[in-house]
């Protein structure tokens, strides 16, 4: 779905001191200064490309520097987003709102002349519209930043990319706090991960349910029916279901591989499997600290995926139970909830 990323020496443009001590100047709303900084970058630059960004950010300062004299409303639009989305009702806009109301503003769609750009990685995007908002750009797959086009983010990924990155996983958005509304869409209520849940009973069989058939999950798939085990497959690509969790329901275990690995990044996917009360077999970037992984079947990266399926076949054997133990370790959710809508409200603040 999405490509290998090659960011040359100097492409990552809102990443050089330069533009972060710019950017700086704007949190403390010195605008003057941070306008005349960037008239000078912007007068002196030879590069095309980074001639238009510093045109860019001076347009930016000027934009910042008229509204906040104006009012404590944030205007939101968003491009980019997959197919399906809402730009009145979705998740991201659901968590922009929390963290606003911690200062007291309020953050509405404005698709005529937003201050945020809120766009994503599905489709071509063209920036022309609303060349003075700020960017931000939201990421839930295993993709990393370009700051030669966004001022901040909001990804998986855990490193804070000097001051410009937010850790939002996808896990979180979907929880009932602020999942979109939509009728085919299952949130949940955060304190359901943090307490115990009746496993399935019945079949010793798992399932696959996904439409991005990977190496290692058909590796998965061979070695474990290899094993003896009945495994059955869902997924655009083979039996569509109509509900997920439902499906779940009729398994003990659940083949719950990540698309890819990388610390941090985990999405829908062992959550679902907890929710439809089947044990996970996990592959993926799940950090320790807030899932209760030592309690599941987790497979080692370092492995192979055949290790991974034959040391499954024994832990299950002494682990399982008819109990799920808690997916998330007490108080996890609300933690990295505040941490999330502190950094966004934090960044929110010094800029409108």
């Amino acid at each position: 779905m999405f490509g290998r990323q090659w960011f040359g020496p100097g492409s990552q443009m809102a990443l050089c001191e330069e533009a972060l001590a710019f950017e700086s100047l704007l949190r403390k709303r010195e605008y003057n200064k941070a306008i005349e900084f960037a008239v000078a970058k912007t007068n002196t630059q030879l590069d095309p490309k980074k001639h238009k960004f510093w045109k860019r950010q001076l347009l930016r300062g000027k934009r910042l520097q008229e509204r906040c004299r104006l009012h404590s409303v944030i205007g939101v639009t968003f491009q980019g987003f997959w197919p399906g989305f809402r730009p009145d009702d979705n998740e991201i806009l659901n968590l922009l709102q929390h963290a606003a109301s911690i200062y007291g503003a309020e953050v509405y769609p404005n698709n005529s002349d937003p201050d945020l750009l809120i766009f994503s990685c599905f489709e071509q995007l063209s920036f022309d519209k609303f060349p003075s908002a700020t960017r931000f750009l939201y990421l839930g797959e295993n993709v990393r930043p370009d700051y030669s086009e966004t001022d901040y983010s909001m990804t998986f990924d855990m490193s804070s990319y000097c001051g410009r990155n937010i850790y939002v996983p996808l896990w979180l958005l979907r929880s009932s706090k602020y999942s979109a509304k939509l009728a085919d869409y299952q949130s949940y209520d955060a304190k359901e991960l943090e307490e115990p849940r009746t496993a399935n009973l019945g079949e010793d069989a798992v399932v696959y349910i996904g439409n991005n058939n990977t190496a290692n999950r058909i590796e998965a798939v061979s070695e474990l029916r290899r094993l003896g085990l009945v495994v059955d497959c869902f997924g655009s690509q083979s039996r569509p279901v109509l509900n997920k969790i439902d499906t779940l329901r009729d398994y003990q275990f659940n083949l719950c591989f990540e698309n890819s690995f990388s610390p941090g990044y985990v999405t829908e996917k062992i959550v679902d499997s907890f929710l439809g009360g089947s044990y996970p077999i996990y592959w993926g970037g799940a950090p320790h600290n807030v899932f209760n992984l030592s309690e599941f079947f987790v497979c080692d990266p370092y492995q192979s995926i055949a290790y991974n399926m034959q040391h499954f076949s024994i832990w299950k054997r002494k682990y399982c139970t008819n109990t799920l133990p808690p997916l998330l370790k007490k108080g996890a959710f609300a933690k990295t909830k505040s941490s999330i809508l502190l950094n966004i409200a934090r960044i929110l603040m010094e800029l409108f």
